[in-house]
């Protein structure tokens, strides 16, 4: 199975938070040193310490983006 080298995560999703899919994939041997970056409206002080304690490389607001940005962020962590 190929394994991804940059993962973009929001972390409101129907099955999963996104707390819970990045804690998972920070553990995991095969995908702990992949890049997350989340990519959210999720801007309370709480969560985003949160999120950098679970390994998040990046916080970004979601909201603040357009397609560009992605290609930018991806050419950085690449």
């Amino acid at each position: 199975m190929a394994i991804p080298i940059l993962i973009f995560l929001d972390l409101i999703m129907p099955s999963k938070d996104g707390f819970e899919t990045l804690k998972e994939l920070k553990e995991n041997e095969r995908t702990k040193n992949i890049p997350v970056i989340v990519v959210t409206a999720v801007e309370d002080a709480e969560n985003i310490a949160k999120v950098r304690k679970l390994g998040a490389e990046k916080i970004i607001n979601k909201n603040d983006l357009d397609k560009t940005d992605f290609i930018e962020l991806a050419k950085k962590y690449l």
